[in-house]
C-alpha cells in the first residue's frame, strides 16, 4: 500500500503461537511478515 507521501508503507509482521496446556509456544523463531503482491503495491500477509 502507497501512502499519500508516495513512500510505501511498512510490512506488518507478527509472531504465531500455539496453545498448549502449560502455556503459548512460538511456532517458528521468526516472525511472518507480510510483503508487496508482485506488480502493484497491495500489501499482502504472508
Amino acid at each position: 500500500m502507497t501512502s499519500i507521501s508516495g513512500h510505501d508503507l511498512p510490512k506488518g509482521c507478527g509472531w504465531f503461537l500455539h496453545a498448549k496446556p502449560n502455556g503459548f509456544v512460538p511456532v517458528s523463531s521468526k516472525p511472518f511478515c507480510g510483503t508487496d503482491l508482485p506488480g502493484t503495491d497491495t500489501a499482502s500477509a504472508s
